[in-house]
């Protein structure tokens, strides 16, 4: 009687249809206070004047992977999508004598900027990848 039981119970259990696993989600966040970008007339020269850039900077990415079926190699409906926004806050802009130093010639070439880019990326396998690119100033 158990042994037939039990028996039973294991293979309504097999047909039983599996529930989707959680999806995993990586987040990263980088955040960079007043990082300067310096754009040089000549590169070569160490006394050469430079355009500087310099704001808030804040990146934010999430990668997530979802699995229907995660024992199955050939599983179509696995589906990864990251997306990202970059933004950038209070961009000053000014020429720098000295790109060692912080000798400014003048001052701000342009009023401080606010700018935005977010991007998604979704892929899946049989159907084209799907990107959408955004971006705000």
């Amino acid at each position: 009687g158990e042994s037939k039981v039990s028996a039973a119970d294991s293979a309504s259990r097999a047909s039983a249809p599996k529930s989707p696993t959680p999806p995993k989600v990586t987040k990263v966040k980088l955040i960079a206070h007043k990082p300067q970008f310096h754009l040089l007339v000549d590169e070569c020269d160490a006394k050469s004047r430079a355009l500087v850039l310099r704001g808030l900077a804040v990146v934010d990415i999430v990668t997530t992977s979802e699995f229907d079926a995660p024992d199955d190699p050939h599983d179509t409906r696995h589906r990864v999508s990251t997306t990202g926004q970059v933004k950038v806050d209070s961009l000053e802009s000014f020429v720098s004598d000295d790109i060692e130093g912080e000798a400014h010639s003048g001052g701000s070439l342009l009023d401080p900027l606010f700018g935005e880019m977010s991007f998604s990326v979704v892929s899946r396998p049989l159907h084209p990848t799907i990107r959408v690119v955004n971006l705000n100033v």
